[in-house]
């Protein structure tokens, strides 16, 4: 039997400190480069600190988004950013007097009604700062009601110096904020999980995550310990293009077994979520497609987006197919149904992302970064092909014919029974033009045109035959002896 059960400790998956005065964070938003340890690494509270010895384990990407560029700011008003990493979200406050922390949407969903000042700006060596927001109400997709959060912390600025990470990069002027923090989570009339994380940060002046990150999380109360290490080190930043990777427990059979949509005819595992964007499903505008599913358990609910606008979100307007329903009421058991896929007649043409996500037992959340319970979530691409006109179609159908006449000489014809403007060029094998003309037709309507390359050095040449117009090539190869 499949039991549902609800998360025994629950906490905050990103927590940090402080730093001396306000990052700059680009108006466009920002992604930085991570590389992980699985460890917490102990150090020295005061510098300088040395991490060239430290072998990283993996590698992720953070992302920071405005908020009012997010599909979040009704919901926290209090934050000016969102902060994406590995499927969650967070929603801090970086402001000129104070970094705040404001809630998150993971396995949990928490908006807190008033900012958590994490520490004021400017924050110095010495510095210690404390506060807490209490009886926050928060939910738990599938879990209990009537649940309520206390958050403290405290901060202090140890020292600042030079630190060396991994890779080799060295910053000055980077302070260390070691803090603690305490969640007090349970429902009403029950008593409470307590976690306490401490947290080692290096913050770099003007970098919005610290440069170096190390914490140490356990619990207690109604929850088991479920301790908790980890560590992390900057590596890099670029553009905002952060793409949300949410993996959800598809181990009972939940989310995906085969996905089928056009070329796109892919059977897989429980991965709880996939980038299977090599895989790629050719589709026109204005059309309606079948989708062919296969999950493994029953109750799912399948929603997919594919990102139009190629802005690494998903928003309800880019939703092909809206909670449709494999198997109600049904438990284990594998159960494959065919749904429409509708492509608007406006859609891009190009490649985009397609986003298919699985909820078990209620609708998948409009967020496609949202992480449930049970389902899975896997990436594809279609490429949204240009509808062609009649003449493009008679020309993409039509057939190149080459005849060789002798003295390097060649016949170029196009049988299509149709008005057409053709242009010929020839090329050698390094891209350069070598001559160019046009194709005629001829009374039995094919078009024509002798090619002449006799004054060409022996070897392989390229001819091209362009549909004027649109951006139809055909292409052939001649050999020149």
């Amino acid at each position: 039997m499949k039991t549902k059960l609800f998360l025994s400790a629950v906490m905050i998956s990103w927590f940090t400190a402080a730093q001396i005065t306000q990052p700059t964070i680009p108006a466009d938003g920002i992604n930085y480069y991570i590389d992980t340890r699985a460890v917490f690494l102990n150090a020295s509270t005061t510098g300088p600190w040395d991490f060239s010895s430290i072998n990283p384990d993996d590698s992720r990407e953070i992302a920071i988004q405005p908020i009012e560029d997010s599909p979040y700011a009704a919901d926290y008003p209090n934050a000016t950013h969102a902060f994406y990493e590995d499927g969650y979200v967070q929603f801090p406050g970086y402001t000129s007097t104070e970094y705040t922390y404001n809630g998150e949407r993971s396995f949990l969903l928490s908006s807190y009604p008033t900012p958590l000042v994490i520490h004021p700006y400017p924050f110095n060596v010495g510095d210690v700062h404390t506060d807490g927001v209490f009886n926050v109400p928060f939910e738990v997709p599938g879990g209990p009601p009537s649940l309520f959060r206390d958050h403290e912390v405290e901060s202090e600025a140890m020292d600042t110096s030079s630190i060396t990470l991994p890779d080799g990069t060295v910053f000055n002027d980077v302070t260390l904020v070691i803090s603690t923090a305490t969640f007090t989570d349970g429902q009403t009339g029950s008593s409470p999980c307590i976690t306490v994380r401490e947290t080692w940060s290096w913050w770099a002046p003007g970098i919005a995550v610290p440069v170096a990150q190390t914490f140490d999380q356990l619990s207690g109360g109604q929850c088991p310990p479920n301790p908790f290490q980890f560590s992390r080190f900057y590596t890099g930043e670029g553009p905002f293009a952060y793409v949300c990777t949410p993996a959800i427990n598809c181990s009972f059979g939940d989310g995906f077994r085969l996905v089928n949509l056009e070329e796109i005819d892919n059977t897989s595992a429980c991965e709880g979520y996939a980038d299977f964007t090599n895989l790629v499903a050719n589709l026109e505008a204005d059309t309606t497609y079948d989708l062919t599913v296969t999950t493994g358990y029953g109750d799912q609910y399948i929603t997919v987006w594919i990102d139009f606008n190629d802005d690494s979100q998903f928003t309800n307007d880019e939703k092909v197919v809206t909670d449709f329903v494999i198997a109600p009421g049904q438990s284990g058991g594998n159960f494959t149904e065919t749904m429409d896929l509708v492509i608007p007649a406006n859609a891009p043409t190009g490649n985009h992302r397609m986003r298919a996500k699985s909820n078990w037992q209620a609708a998948v959340p409009d967020d496609a970064c949202e992480v449930t319970d049970y389902g899975e979530t896997e990436d594809y691409t279609v490429n949204i092909e240009e509808v062609l006109s009649i003449t493009d179609q008679v020309f993409n159908n039509a057939k190149l014919m080459v005849v060789d006449l002798g003295d390097n000489r060649f016949e170029l014809s196009i049988n299509a029974q149709s008005d057409l403007t053709l242009d010929m060029a020839a090329f050698n094998m390094i891209g350069q033009k070598l001559t160019n003309g046009s194709l005629s037709k001829n009374n039995n309507g094919a078009y024509q045109a002798t090619l002449d390359l006799s004054q060409m050095a022996a070897g392989i040449y390229l001819v091209k035959v362009h549909n004027t117009g649109s951006n139809l090539v055909k292409t052939a190869k001649v050999i020149v002896k």
